[in-house]
C-alpha cells in the first residue's frame, strides 16, 4: 500500500494549496513510511522529481529535498508519493517518482512481473513501477500499456513531457479520488484524507469523484 496526492493549480500553487501539500506529506505516512517523493511541474511545462527513502515528515526537513520544495512553491503541478515497500530494497533509487525521457510518475499497487515483461523485457528493473513507466515512456498510446497490467493492482499518476499533460489511471484494486476546487484540482488516494485536507486548508471545492 502506497499513497498518492497532489495539486494541479490554474496558475501557480497558492498558500492554501501549499499547506495542503505539506499536510499531505506528513499524514500520508499512514499509507507508506518507507519512502517519499515528489514531482514538480513549472508553468513552462518543465518537470523534475526527487525521492528519498525517508518518511514524509523527514522529507519536508531534509537538506537534499529543500531546493525541490522551493520549486514546488512556484509550480503549477505537484504530485506527492508515500511509499510502502512491496518490491525492491528500501533505498532512494527504488522510491517514486520514476523518471524517463518523456514521462515521470508514481504508482500505488503491485503488478506481476510476467505481464510487465511483455511490455518491457529489460531485466534490469527491480521495482514493478519502474518497468511500467519505462513502457509508458516508449508508448504512443498509454492504453496499450494499461491493457497488459490489468491483472495487477494500480493507481498511476504521471506527467508526459511530449504533450505537457497530466495523466491518471486506476483499476478497481486501488483508489484515487479527485476534487475540483476554485483554484484547480486536488487529489489523494484516500477519500477521507482528501476531505480532511481540503477542510483543514480552507479549499472550497465543487465536487469529488474517483479517477477513471
Amino acid at each position: 500500500m502506497c499513497g498518492i496526492f497532489g495539486v494541479l493549480s490554474a496558475h501557480s500553487i497558492n498558500k492554501n494549496q501549499g499547506n495542503f501539500l505539506i499536510d499531505a506529506f506528513q499524514t500520508g505516512v499512514v499509507r507508506g513510511h518507507h519512502g517519499t517523493g515528489m514531482i514538480t511541474v513549472q508553468p513552462d511545462g518543465s518537470a523534475s522529481g526527487v525521492s528519498r527513502a525517508i518518511a514524509g515528515g523527514e522529507f519536508l526537513s531534509d537538506d537534499k529535498t529543500r531546493k525541490h520544495l522551493d520549486k514546488a512553491s512556484r509550480a503549477k503541478l505537484v504530485v506527492g508519493h508515500n511509499r510502502f515497500t512491496t518490491s525492491g530494497e528500501n533505498i532512494d533509487e527504488h522510491c517514486h517518482p520514476f523518471e524517463y525521457e518523456n514521462v515521470i510518475g508514481v504508482h500505488n499497487g503491485s503488478v506481476p512481473d510476467g505481464p510487465l515483461q511483455k511490455i518491457d523485457p529489460d531485466k534490469s528493473h527491480v521495482v514493478d513501477s519502474s518497468r511500467i513507466y519505462a513502457a509508458l515512456d516508449k508508448a504512443d498510446d498509454p492504453i496499450e500499456v494499461l491493457k497488459h497490467i490489468h491483472t495487477g493492482a494500480y493507481a498511476l499518476v504521471w506527467y508526459d513531457r511530449r504533450d505537457k499533460s497530466l495523466y491518471m489511471a486506476r483499476n478497481g484494486q486501488r483508489p484515487l479520488h479527485i476534487a475540483e476546487t476554485a483554484g484547480g484540482l486536488v487529489f489523494s488516494s484516500e477519500l477521507g484524507m482528501l476531505g480532511w485536507l481540503i477542510a483543514r486548508n480552507s479549499l472550497a471545492y465543487k465536487n469529488v469523484s474517483a479517477a477513471a
